[in-house]
């Protein structure tokens, strides 16, 4: 679950619902209390998020092999000034994570 980022080398977690099931080598209630205590801070801690005050120019981007992220719908869509968005989802093909022991994740 700790990888190294291929650009800057730096240690970061590969945390996911989605993609993470379980830690190699622990007991399965170990790796369950362990994953379930990181899904629940990526997504409840209000000290690590960033959010953006939207206008026509604005351009977001985020590096997925670092962050998680999700949409928070706080505005209101019928409200022609502040509900129209557009947006469009750009993603390149990521390499495989290679932990921090220089192994390449596996896909069991």
């Amino acid at each position: 679950i700790v990888k190294v980022h291929p650009v800057t080398g730096q240690r970061v977690l590969f945390v996911n619902p989605g993609f993470t099931k379980r830690v190699v080598g622990l007991k399965d209630e170990e790796s369950d209390a362990i994953l379930n205590l990181l899904f629940k801070h990526i997504a409840q801690s209000q000290d690590i998020q960033v959010r953006v005050k939207w206008d026509d120019r604005t351009v977001a981007l985020w590096d997925n092999r670092a962050t998680a992220h999700t949409a928070i719908s706080d505005y209101d869509v019928s409200d022609e000034g502040e509900g129209l968005r557009q947006g469009f989802r750009i993603t390149t093909l990521g390499e495989r994570p290679v932990g921090v022991n220089g192994l390449e994740s596996s896909w069991d």
